[in-house]
């Protein structure tokens, strides 16, 4: 119950912000006790229906945040009856997970998936200097890695207009923006960030994290030009922050 009910503070601290994540899971699990209490504590008491109460209406709510983002409900943005090669960018976002060594199966992905634009969070150097080969094929790249899981790094075949990194929020939290030239001439704008999710050992509020994401959504908004945004936002579609984002 408290996870329910925690978010609705206006406070940015982890253990609130924590909450937003796993509304699925709680809507879940409160429908099983339910069930659970139903078959096993039966004759029920005033205590277990009240208890009952709270969490149906738990449940109700976690689900009622979360249904707008599931496959049944219609969608904001219809697909494309005919598609336009010249028209059309396909990128590749991994978190390659900075402790992870299997760099072939980056690669092997890579060359499966066939991108346009592949965007890394989390490389350090030992990533970097394992995938080189990608610039054979990508020779477009910006790189930034780092030791501390927040490395991030971009590599195109299409031409990069103009990249940078920049630091929006801290001064070890990279990101990369840059305009993409596509196939027809179009250009787009890029920006590939990872914040820091509020979670104990990372931040102790989302403050950094919402900060990033709302910085982003001004920039596409003063921006005439069509613009992606990719990375490992470390949110959920359904959170206050990604709301005004």
């Amino acid at each position: 119950m408290s996870l329910t009910v925690l978010p609705f503070l206006k406070l940015s601290s982890w253990w609130v912000r924590i909450g937003d994540f796993p509304r699925l899971q709680i809507a879940v699990f409160g429908v099983l006790i339910i069930l659970l209490l139903f078959i096993f504590a039966r004759p029920l008491k005033n205590f277990d229906l009240a208890i009952i109460l709270v969490l149906f209406l738990c449940a109700v709510y976690q689900i009622y945040r979360i249904i707008p983002y599931v496959p049944i409900y219609p969608n904001q943005v219809e697909w494309t009856e005919k598609s336009n090669p010249k028209k059309t960018i396909k990128v590749l976002v991994s978190n390659v997970l900075i402790e992870n060594k299997k760099t072939s199966n980056l690669l092997n992905l890579i060359e499966d998936i066939n991108p346009d634009v592949i965007l890394l969070a989390e490389p350090d150097k030992k990533w970097i200097k394992s995938i080189q080969s990608l610039k054979k094929n990508y020779p477009y790249a910006v790189e930034h890695p780092l030791d501390n899981a927040y490395g991030i790094a971009l590599y195109s075949r299409l031409e990069l207009i103009d990249p940078q990194v920049k630091f929006l929020v801290e001064d070890d939290t990279p990101s990369i923006h840059t305009d993409i030239k596509i196939s027809s001439g179009y250009v787009v704008k890029f920006y590939g960030i990872h914040p820091r999710p509020p979670v104990p050992g990372e931040a102790t509020s989302s403050t950094e994290r919402d900060a990033e994401l709302i910085l982003v959504g001004k920039m596409v908004k003063n921006s005439n030009t069509p613009a992606i945004i990719a990375g490992d936002l470390n949110d959920v579609a359904w959170s206050r922050t990604t709301n005004l984002f």
